[in-house]
């Protein structure tokens, strides 16, 4: 197995390598760079693409897929929000906060069972806060805040039924809702 590679396929200049660069060999002459390790995390720069799995949506995808990708820099900010609270996709799943996706509260649990478990997360963040310096609790607290997002459907087995994929804690530009999300970051503008 090797570090880095170039190669030509289709007529284009590859540039193969674990990490990002931010140049790379005969980069004036169009080549591209395919990239893994960061995750999606990294803010891509023209002609540079990450293709590890994470930011292909979990799913293998060919060169052409890849390639026509728009490389766009997502703002890490607050900027999406709305009037009515943070931005929601639109099949209510997620919000989203600095671009990456976070599981909602299942909308089907009981007033009262929500409340409850709501009052058992917020007892638990403040325990884990108070607890710092003493291991054996922070482990404590930490499984009961655990625990409450279990309970309100946001950590866990998904809460939805019809077999899509759980993208919790994923950048939303690498996930099915990428169209969505650029599409509204192109809005902004």
């Amino acid at each position: 197995m090797e570090h880095y590679a170039e190669i030509r396929l289709d007529g284009r200049h590859l540039i193969l390598c674990h990490y990002a660069f931010r140049t790379w060999n005969q980069i004036g002459k169009k080549s591209v760079n395919l990239h893994g390790h960061s995750h999606g995390r990294l803010k891509p720069v023209l002609r540079q693409f990450d293709v590890g799995v994470d930011a292909q949506g979990l799913r293998p995808a060919t060169l052409d897929e890849i390639l026509q990708r728009k490389p766009v820099v997502i703002n890490e900010d607050d900027s999406l929000k709305t009037s009515k609270g943070a931005l929601t996709t639109p099949d209510g799943r997620y919000i989203v906060v600095r671009g990456r996706l976070w599981r909602k509260t299942n909308p089907d649990l009981a007033k009262d069972e929500r409340k409850h478990l709501v009052a058992e997360l917020m007892s638990a963040r403040r325990e884990v806060k108070e607890a710092a310096s003493d291991p054996e609790r922070l482990l404590a607290a930490r499984k009961a805040v655990d625990a409450a997002k279990v309970g309100l459907g946001e950590r866990g087995a998904v809460w939805w039924s019809d077999g899509a994929p759980d993208f919790n804690r994923h950048m939303a530009k690498n996930t099915p809702y990428a169209e969505w999300y650029l599409d509204l970051k192109a809005g902004e503008d």
